[in-house]
């Protein structure tokens, strides 16, 4: 199994292309195509981070907490971050915080968005993006 990333119209034919030769065998086996987009890259991660040690840096509350990045970074997470809900065998949901490394580039970019803005609005805090 591998996985290819196309990134443009060419490289999607191309693929297209080899397909269609791998079929033209009649004892072709089938095969499973996933198509999503493209999960989020270690320079968003990196960035995820350097927003978490900033927040912790600039916090000025009185808890101790606040001044690591840790924190910061499991409070951006369960306030901003995806979720999924999970029922048990009685019905009872059970709500658990998504890892951002199952976030796709665009998701990663949304979440970093508003942890800048939930630092400003909420705690006056103004995070850069470096």
């Amino acid at each position: 199994m591998y996985t290819k990333t196309i990134h443009n119209a060419k490289e999607a034919a191309e693929l297209a292309s080899q397909l269609l030769k791998r079929f033209a065998v009649a004892d072709a086996k089938p095969i499973e195509v996933k198509i999503s987009e493209a999960k989020r890259n270690s320079d968003q991660n990196a960035l995820f981070h350097s927003l978490c040690q900033q927040a912790a840096e600039k916090s000025n509350s009185q808890e101790p907490q606040t001044a690591k990045a840790e924190w910061w970074k499991n409070e951006f997470k369960a306030k901003l971050g995806k979720k999924e809900v999970h029922f048990d065998l009685n019905d009872q949901p059970t709500i658990f915080v998504i890892s951002t490394t199952r976030y796709s580039k665009s998701e990663m970019a949304s979440f970093v968005d508003k942890i800048i803005a939930y630092c400003d609005t909420d705690f006056g805090i103004s995070l850069e993006i470096k």
